[in-house]
């Protein structure tokens, strides 16, 4: 299985990833038929969300600068993830993170910085399918 690579400070997206969930997103907020007229619709019941298996990410820092933190969060979220790092990722090395998901959850946003404050940030990463980081200049 081949890791992908991610520059720091620069959003890759994965065309097909990214497109279907556009469009998954644009026919989600399509209006649908509604209730005929006179009758009365219940609100669909909201499923509660459900923790899934957490995904178990390697990490791998091929920079000459150490990663100081590093979180994945929802695709689109500005903020929200915490730092999933104990010690700063010193160059060269590799560390295995674990990334709490719901049910079903694979695609993530990672975000994150070296320790020159330069930032680290990739888009929609399927975690299920490949679940290695490789941090590269």
């Amino acid at each position: 299985m081949q890791s992908r690579r991610y520059d720091a400070g620069l959003r890759q997206l994965c065309g097909r990833t990214v497109a279907l969930a556009a469009m998954a997103a644009l026919f989600a907020a399509l209006p649908g038929p509604g209730p005929a007229a006179g009758t009365a619709q219940a609100a669909p019941a909201k499923p509660a969300a459900k923790a899934g298996k957490p995904i178990k990410v390697t990490i791998t820092n091929k920079r000459e600068m150490a990663v100081t933190s590093i979180g994945f969060v929802a695709p689109g979220a500005d903020s929200g993830g915490r730092n999933l790092l104990k010690k700063p990722l010193a160059p060269g090395k590799s560390v295995v993170v674990t990334v709490p998901a719901k049910a079903g959850e694979c695609a993530f946003d990672v975000m994150g910085s070296y320790a020159d404050q330069t930032e680290i940030s990739g888009a929609s990463m399927d975690l299920c399918a490949d679940p290695k980081l490789t941090l590269v200049e």
